[in-house]
């Protein structure tokens, strides 16, 4: 190794995978997992997502509502919006 190599140098290095695999989709415990920490927290010093990531992240939210989530109101989402009264708190 040349001089100067430092072995936990690595580890950081291993550490991009963490940011890569969640720009990929991987949720934090897959990567947690990956990464061999006890804890969510360690992994969150190594994943650092971009700002384009974020946004595909809430953009594939909006489309997964917009297919699976039919209403608000109940555990299942079946009611209809129309069916809220005007006190009704939605949260």
């Amino acid at each position: 190794m040349p001089a100067g190599f430092v072995r936990h140098s690595l580890r950081h290095t291993f550490g991009t995978l963490g940011t890569r695999l969640g720009e990929t989709g991987a949720d934090a415990f897959t990567i947690m997992k990956l990464m061999g920490h006890s804890t969510v927290t360690v992994s969150q010093r190594y994943v650092h997502p971009s700002p384009e990531t974020v946004e595909r992240a809430v953009s594939h939210m909006e489309a997964y509502n917009s297919v699976n989530v039919r209403g608000v109101g109940t555990k299942s989402g079946t009611m209809d919006v129309t069916e809220l009264s005007d006190n009704s708190q939605v949260i």
